[in-house]
């Protein structure tokens, strides 16, 4: 468990780390993903064909969700998917009399109308399944949404009375809404996705610190990860620059 205080206040606890164990296609892929560095880095391929940067791609959607690669698995009791919706919706509980608001970080497959309806969106399957388990929609707000400066406005309002309760963000909120009043509804912070390195991770624990100075005098902090994926790779990573990282671990294991 790591504590930390704040001036203003609030006091940051990590306590909250979620592992989940790697499926058999996830396993599977990343053993493919390295099959296509070796092609690179003995130049059987093109960088038009294949490169390092669609490798790191796929590689992080793979550990978010299988279905980020293909659509047509199944749901899997344990997964990252699964252990974010139980989280959600037991701190939603937790705190349904304040009527505090969760924050849902992921920059993936998130759109709320995505152009391609096929393919699998960890947004709406969130949404979904908090719905099925009594959660109103109307509660679960994204960040996406935000399209006009009276939507930007009216934002605030909706947090601090607990119209909206659950808030997915993406790495762009924290500019984005840089401007609204400081709010003392949020009570967690769910990073589903791993941030790319750690000016993104200062930049939304920052937003977070801003938002959070709730009654209760504390965050809860949630960090989700998948064993044997591209995570292993990207979780010791700090200084050089993320592509080169990121293929140097992947040779190297």
């Amino acid at each position: 468990m790591e504590n930390r205080k704040h001036r203003r206040g609030v006091s940051i606890t990590i306590t909250h780390n979620n592992v989940s164990e790697a499926t058999m296609f996830q396993k599977l892929y990343m053993v493919e993903l390295q099959k296509r560095i070796e092609k690179i880095m003995k130049g059987e391929v093109s960088i038009e064909d294949d490169n390092p940067i669609h490798i790191i791609s796929d590689g992080i959607r793979c550990a978010l969700d299988q279905r980020l690669i293909d659509p047509e698995l199944p749901y899997v009791i344990g997964s990252r998917v699964d252990k974010l919706v139980d989280n959600i919706f037991r701190v939603y509980h937790d705190y349904d009399e304040q009527k505090l608001v969760q924050l849902v970080y992921c920059d993936i497959a998130t759109y709320p109308r995505p152009m391609d309806n096929k393919k699998f969106n960890i947004y709406k399957e969130v949404m979904k399944n908090l719905v099925d388990m009594g959660i109103p929609e109307d509660e679960i707000f994204n960040s996406r949404e935000i399209l006009t400066a009276g939507a930007k406005k009216r934002l605030p309002e909706k947090l601090k009375d607990g119209s909206i309760r659950i808030f997915f963000i993406n790495s762009y909120t924290p500019t984005e809404l840089k401007d609204i009043d400081e709010l003392d509804s949020v009570i967690a912070m769910h990073m589903f996705q791993n941030p790319y390195g750690e000016y993104d991770m200062k930049k939304l624990e920052k937003f977070v610190r801003q938002h959070s100075r709730n009654e209760t005098g504390k965050v809860h902090m949630f960090r989700y990860v998948t064993k044997d994926t591209m995570d292993e790779v990207l979780k010791s990573l700090v200084e050089e620059p993320l592509s080169k990282r990121i293929i140097n671990k992947m040779i190297s294991a």
